[in-house]
């Protein structure tokens, strides 16, 4: 019987110290953004910063981007060539993925089915044939 008592209040203690852990930080991503010339658009793109973080968790720190389109793909490359470790996610223009191709991985196969519900069109602007 006393081994039985010592032991459930082993567990008790035990069960009590984890309950006392702090809880863990959030996971947050950073998202380096285009920063065009259009204001009217940061509302619209809070908006679904909110909604991404409310459906899965994960907080978003948005860090604008330089205001010109030459500056940006300047320091994307740079980023990339660097192999930063942040920012976690760049906005970049359509254009410029095959000149950043060689940094760049191919979600297609971790995002099959939410590509599928995409237009192909759109899809294929942000895609990158490589020749071996």
């Amino acid at each position: 019987m006393k081994i039985a008592g010592l032991l459930g209040i082993l567990l008790l203690s035990l069960c009590l110290g984890c309950s006392r852990q702090p809880p863990h930080e959030p996971v947050t991503v950073t998202f380096l953004d285009i920063e065009w010339d259009a204001p009217e658009r940061l509302p619209k793109l809070a908006q679904d910063l909110q909604d991404f973080t409310r459906e899965t968790g994960i907080q978003v720190k948005r860090l604008p981007g330089p205001a010109g389109s030459l500056d940006q793909l300047v320091l994307w490359r740079e980023l990339l060539q660097k192999g930063a470790t942040t920012p976690d996610v760049c906005g970049i223009d359509a254009t410029w993925a095959g000149m950043l191709s060689q940094y760049l991985m191919d979600l297609k196969p971790y995002f099959a089915t939410e590509l599928a519900s995409e237009y192909p069109v759109v899809v294929a602007s942000y895609s990158v044939v490589t020749r071996s």
